[in-house]
């Protein structure tokens, strides 16, 4: 049991993180007009060269631009 509850929180927080990256490449897309492939490589690039995950890349990005 305690191993598929751990399996469910992986999962639910893949799925958030999936959700975060989508808003984020999203706002790439509104704001400067990059199609999806555009938006992802430029957040992957932030996400490099600052070391930090797609994720939490995303997170700032979400938060740099005054979204929620």
């Amino acid at each position: 049991m305690k191993k598929i509850t751990n399996e469910l929180e992986l999962a639910l927080q893949a799925i958030a993180e999936q959700k975060t990256i989508n808003r984020a490449k999203l706002l790439f897309m509104q704001q400067l007009k990059y199609n999806e492939s555009q938006a992802h490589r430029t957040l992957q690039k932030q996400a490099m060269d600052q070391k930090v995950s797609l994720a939490e890349m995303a997170g700032l990005v979400i938060k740099a631009s005054g979204s929620k």
